[in-house]
């Protein structure tokens, strides 16, 4: 099956090794042909945009999205908007033929972003938190009226966070470490 994943630093794995993303870890577990389309920086519009260029292109079988913190760290969209978004790039997938898959992003650790992620930039890391656990609702349950399959990586995430603490799922309260991606690879089951 080829796939591809497309998203921002969190699917393209930044700052860890590219071997270590849980997108080159799901690649090796899988066997599945596996295209990371993930940059650093993107936000949901910048997904949309290269949707075509990023996804339709390589003629998937499936994509995997994942966006939303870009968007609130920077004020660019809203939840409602950003999933408008998604819907936009379930919709391109299904005229061709692929199947969408939702992964919703995992939440911010608002303490620790704002010790060690662009400290003094005036970021809103509990109003991000907040955004993405509503953008988090709207896309499951846009996934559960449409039949779309969904990964809750915000879920499994708050999961991990009761039984760890967060420095050992974070580098800097908004990506994660090489064994948060392991978790989030672990956890994919497509």
């Amino acid at each position: 099956m080829k796939i591809v994943c497309i998203g921002s630093s969190l699917v393209n794995g930044f700052p860890v090794k590219r071997s270590e993303c849980w997108v080159s870890r799901w690649r090796s577990a899988s066997g599945h042909e596996i295209i990371n389309k993930g940059v650093n920086g993107s936000t949901s519009l910048d997904m949309l945009s290269r949707f075509a260029q990023d996804v339709l292109s390589h003629k998937p079988d499936m994509v995997v999205m994942m966006s939303g913190t870009n968007d609130f760290l920077l004020k660019t969209s809203d939840p409602a908007k950003v999933a408008e978004n998604f819907i936009a790039m379930c919709d391109q997938a299904r005229m061709h033929d692929i199947i969408p898959v939702i992964a919703t992003s995992i939440p911010v650790d608002v303490k620790m972003a704002a010790e060690r992620w662009a400290v003094g930039a005036g970021f809103d890391y509990p109003q991000v938190r907040e955004d993405l656990a509503m953008l988090r609702k709207l896309l499951m349950d846009h996934a559960a009226r449409n039949g779309i399959s969904l990964i809750d990586f915000y879920g499994i995430y708050m999961e991990e966070l009761k039984k760890k603490d967060a420095s050992d799922l974070y580098i800097d309260g908004i990506h994660p470490t090489a064994g948060g991606h392991r978790i989030l690879a672990d956890a994919v089951q497509l």
